[in-house]
């Protein structure tokens, strides 16, 4: 997913990376897997927010979930588009996977 450009994107609220930072108990128990930086319309500032984390003592995560956005691709700057079908796929099917076993 990385070196292609795309991502699983869910919904538009989340952690902040300044104040994941700012809480040690959440900064301590969770590790942060994806990233994303949104752009706030009233002033313009860019604020890195948190996509995904995952527990480092529990069986236990946290990700961003929309299902209407399903697998999106980021060519640009303000440009989505679905990703491309077996990509798209594959990224669908390993987070059901994961789903799955910790369902199990």
């Amino acid at each position: 997913m990385e070196t292609n450009g795309v991502a699983l994107h869910a919904h538009t609220y989340s952690v902040s990376l300044e104040t994941y930072n700012k809480t040690k108990g959440l900064k301590k128990e969770m590790k942060i897997l994806q990233t994303d930086t949104w752009k706030r319309p009233s002033d313009g500032k860019k604020i890195e927010f948190i996509d995904a984390m995952e527990s480092v003592s529990y069986p236990m995560f946290a990700t961003m979930y929309h299902p209407e956005y399903q697998v999106l691709d980021f060519p640009g700057p303000k440009k989505w588009r679905q990703a491309e079908k077996e990509t798209g796929e594959q990224i669908a099917f390993r987070m059901s996977l994961l789903l799955n076993r910790y369902a199990r």
